[in-house]
């Protein structure tokens, strides 16, 4: 048997795992490397569901303490916590670039829609894991409530209904539509992470066990569902569980400063994502600039994924100082 409440124990560490999972599935955009070792690369990409599923044990826990009056109140400290950190983090870098004159948009709509992020469904070209969270945070409380009152049969229903958008054709005329299509069933496939994680977030903080073979039957269920359809994120939704206990296992086992380093991670997740999308071009650029040896440009991407620690903590200490003003200003 295994305790579910260890995920909520190590869920700050799992979420610095999720963070450096996601570094390493990234790094075969940036460096080039053989089909087999870029495979392997990706399989880092469990990190978004892993990060969606402690995303999703984070909104059971704050819901279920919020009252029905206090809603409205919710939604604009969760959205508070996500934007504040994320424009903290992207805006010094946009400011840069438009000081070194390059383009940042085709004008102040177009550069504000991009910093919206809602330019992902339109065109792919934003940070789309900033874009997923805006809907499923909205959609949250509404998944709450149907998961406590119809319990599995709710969640049953609404991972069949995330899966089945997938089935939308994107054959219209409308080339802009068929884009705003694909990208939602991108966001869509992740999703049903999020909602099990919301699923399981009472069993969790009261720490219900688990048998130990419902989590092989889990494993065995993902693995065959990635040989038959050829797709990884398809069988990520089985083998979400399995995997946080394998990592609980991790970190009960790596020591003090082990521990340290991942709760650092975890705290500054939502800056390090934002982070990868801009400094590792940085640096690369810099590197052609001055003309430095970048082997294959590995050398540039963990200087990047190094530098982005103390910065992302920098920008995370920022955030959480603005945000404690704005809490106290709306508390006044």
């Amino acid at each position: 048997m295994v305790k579910l409440g260890e995920l909520s124990i190590f869920r700050t560490e799992l979420m610095g795992i999720s963070a450096l999972c996601i570094l390493i599935c990234h790094l075969y955009g940036y460096v080039d490397l053989s089909v087999t070792v870029r495979y392997i690369l990706s399989l880092g990409n469990v990190g978004v569901d892993l990060f969606l599923f402690l995303s999703g044990m984070g909104m059971w826990n704050s819901l279920s303490k919020t009252k029905c009056g206090a809603i409205k109140y919710w939604y604009i400290h969760r959205y508070l916590k996500l934007f504040v950190p994320y424009l903290v983090t992207i805006l010094p870098f946009d400011i840069l670039r438009y000081a070194l004159g390059q383009p940042i948009g085709s004008n102040f709509m177009d550069y504000l829609f991009g910093l919206s992020t809602l330019r992902f469904y339109v065109s792919h070209d934003a940070p789309w894991f900033i874009a997923a969270l805006i809907p499923l945070y909205l959609l949250s409380p509404l998944f709450c409530r149907l998961i406590m009152k119809y319990q599995w049969k709710a969640v049953v229903i609404l991972v069949l209904v995330l899966y089945l958008g997938l089935f939308v054709p994107t054959s219209f005329r409308s080339g802009l539509l068929n884009d705003v299509i694909e990208n939602i069933q991108f966001v869509a496939v992740r999703a049903p992470a999020f909602v099990l994680g919301i699923a399981l977030g009472q069993s969790i903080n009261e720490n219900k066990q688990l048998p130990l073979w419902g989590l092989i039957i889990l494993s065995i269920l993902g693995i065959l569902i990635i040989i038959i359809t050829h797709h990884l994120v398809y069988g990520y939704f089985f083998i979400i569980l399995p995997l946080l206990f394998v990592l609980c296992k991790l970190i009960k086992s790596c020591g003090k400063w082990g521990r340290v380093f991942f709760q650092i991670m975890g705290k500054i997740s939502l800056e390090s994502y934002i982070l990868n999308g801009v400094l590792p071009k940085l640096v690369v650029a810099v590197f052609v600039v001055l003309n430095l040896p970048s082997i294959g440009n590995i050398i540039p991407y963990i200087i990047a994924c190094l530098v982005s620690i103390p910065i992302g903590y920098g920008f995370h200490k920022i955030s959480m100082i603005i945000l404690d003003n704005i809490r106290f200003s709306i508390t006044k």
